[in-house]
């Protein structure tokens, strides 16, 4: 599998458990990357082909995921 084959490119889709709009700051969702080619979804267990990395613009640590998927609170 190669990102840069030329021939089919990746499409990253995120997608979300709960909507994406809180009212007030309340709410919770988890986000989940889900990466296509060829209009197949590929990646889908682990071990990843892919490395996964979630920032939060307001948080200045990282922590590395276990999966594509990130809850926030």
């Amino acid at each position: 599998m190669s990102i840069s084959d030329g021939e089919d490119p990746v499409t990253l889709v995120i997608t979300t458990s709960n909507g994406n709009y809180f009212r007030n700051d309340i709410g919770q969702t988890t986000l989940t990357a889900r990466l296509f080619k060829a209009g197949q979804e590929i990646d889908l267990y682990p071990p990843y082909d892919y490395i996964y990395q979630w920032a939060d613009a307001n948080d200045d640590t990282w922590k590395p995921p276990e999966d594509n998927s990130k809850t926030l609170i």
